[in-house]
């Protein structure tokens, strides 16, 4: 019996160090409470299927939505990355250290990466973008993308959205509406690599 339970226990050690490790992945519901076209209704994050290095990140809107929605300025779908291990993270800043900006030109989506640590921010790259339904959006980005720092097995994230509109007490773009995700009096998601 006890050869039976030692086989058994070498197996099973075997094939997890065979299986790569993929990461964890999560998905985060946020509540329909802010005006505007750009209320967050969910936040979702994994690995790419054949990419371990490559990480999606999804943004789901209480409402559908066009692309040329997100062409002024004061609608604006910002992600916020950080990874620094002795950051307090408890409200929302834009002193993280990349930024990932979603807008509407010249008739298409964009995401660009930006190094938010310098004054004015630093455009890095373009990232892949694309709406996976009529109420979501969707980016992919490399796990070195996150991070000026070589080594680091966790990052922290947040997202945030702007509405503007014309001639309207609420969401004006004098007074936008502004959601955050996870909600400003918690801490960032952390995404365990």
């Amino acid at each position: 019996m006890r050869g039976l339970w030692v086989l058994v226990i070498s197996t099973a050690i075997v094939l997890m160090l065979a299986v790569p490790a993929l990461g964890d992945s999560g998905r985060f519901t946020d509540k329909n409470d802010v005006h505007g076209r750009l209320d967050i209704k969910s936040v979702t994050f994994t690995h790419a299927r054949h990419h371990h290095d490559r990480l999606i990140h999804r943004i789901t809107l209480y409402k559908n939505w066009k692309s040329s929605l997100l062409k002024r300025g004061d609608r604006e779908i910002h992600v916020l990355f950080d990874s620094d291990p002795n950051k307090g993270y408890e409200d929302y800043s834009f002193a993280t250290e990349r930024r990932v900006e979603i807008f509407f030109a010249g008739g298409d989506l964009h995401a660009r990466l930006f190094n938010n640590l310098g004054d004015p921010p630093k455009k890095l790259a373009p990232l892949n973008v694309w709406r996976s339904g009529g109420d979501q959006v969707s980016f992919s980005i490399k796990k070195k993308q996150l991070s000026h720092r070589k080594n680091f097995d966790h990052y922290r994230w947040a997202v945030l959205t702007q509405y503007g509109r014309r001639g309207r007490d609420d969401c004006s773009r004098k007074k936008p509406c502004f959601d955050y995700s996870p909600p400003r009096h918690h801490r960032y998601y952390r995404h365990d690599l």
